[in-house]
């Protein structure tokens, strides 16, 4: 196995290459639409997170998962409330 030493010079633009090359596949991966967690779902609604997973698994919102975890888009929201308006009682 073979050592390699940069000098100061080049370790910086390696890293300014890579904070780049960063901030673009943040551009490319990171939606442009709002997106909530779960736990921003539970504190909209005050709501424990098995009534979120009961919502989620009968089909009332829809979530977006990403790298396993759980959001919801502002439109789904929005359209959550217009059909189901938890507040109203139903």
């Amino acid at each position: 196995m073979d050592i390699h030493v940069l000098s100061e010079e080049d370790f910086k633009a390696l890293n300014e290459r890579l904070e780049r090359i960063e901030r673009k596949i943040e551009e490319i991966t990171v939606p442009k639409k709002k997106l909530h967690t779960n736990d921003d779902l539970c504190e909209m609604f005050s709501i424990s997170k098995r009534t979120a997973q009961t919502w989620r698994d009968t089909g009332m919102i829809k979530p977006t998962r990403i790298n396993g975890k759980i959001y919801y888009s502002e439109e789904e929201i929005e359209r959550f409330l217009k059909k189901y308006n938890p507040k109203s009682g139903r």
